[in-house]
């Protein structure tokens, strides 16, 4: 597959993935922002971290694992989603952005695990009828996590959106995914903050 075909692939199924996600996190019929923003992210770090090949059979759902490969690639979720905002008109927005918002996907109404029970078998079904791999679809969700982000801009600010959102994609990208098929009850979820180390930098560049 060329990097063009890969790049139309990865743009075909954002309004899937979009569509999918609201559908799961709807509540009588009403979409809770955060929560949205919250999934889609979480769920585009969890399918980067499946790309991983990381040797993790061993260790239960949500069990932090720090690797070079989250620090390497998961920054480029984040940078995807400010390209896609910023294509459509904030063009402001960048890391710098991030200063001072202590939001985070603890404003979700889902847990991590709950999330990916919900969205796993629409995810893995985009992602095996359109022939992607996992970093592909990854980025078809940061993708749509930016497009949510500028649809609900009148609801939730779009900085603390993003806030919430990079904070997902750390999430993402550095637990042990729920297996397909599992439910919540089989995940030992820990909190966004435990995601990744302390060190003394900016919390947005928890990566490097």
């Amino acid at each position: 597959m060329t990097v063009e075909e890969s790049q139309r692939k990865i743009l075909e199924v954002t309004g899937i993935l979009s569509k999918a996600t609201k559908s799961a996190v709807a509540s009588s019929g009403t979409i809770h922002a955060e929560t949205l923003v919250a999934s889609l992210s979480r769920m585009s770090g969890a399918m980067l971290f499946r790309s991983f090949d990381l040797k993790v059979s061993g260790l239960a759902p949500g069990t932090v694992v720090l690797s070079e490969q989250a620090n390497k690639f998961g920054p480029s979720l984040m940078v995807m989603m400010f390209n896609t905002l910023r294509q459509l008109g904030h063009l402001e927005l960048g890391e710098h952005s991030l200063l001072g918002h202590t939001e985070s996907t603890a404003l979700s109404q889902l847990s991590f695990a709950e999330t990916q029970a919900r969205l796993n078998p629409w995810f893995e079904k985009t992602r095996v009828a359109g022939r992607m791999g996992y970093s592909e679809i990854a980025h078809s969700a940061a993708i749509s996590t930016a497009i949510q982000i500028h649809e609900y801009w009148s609801v939730l600010d779009v900085r603390s959106a993003c806030t919430i959102a990079v904070f997902g994609f750390v999430e993402g990208t550095k637990s042990v995914p729920l297996p397909f098929g599992d439910t919540p009850q089989a995940a030992r979820v820990r909190p966004a903050a435990d995601a990744s180390p302390k060190p003394r930098q900016p919390w947005y560049k928890l990566w490097r």
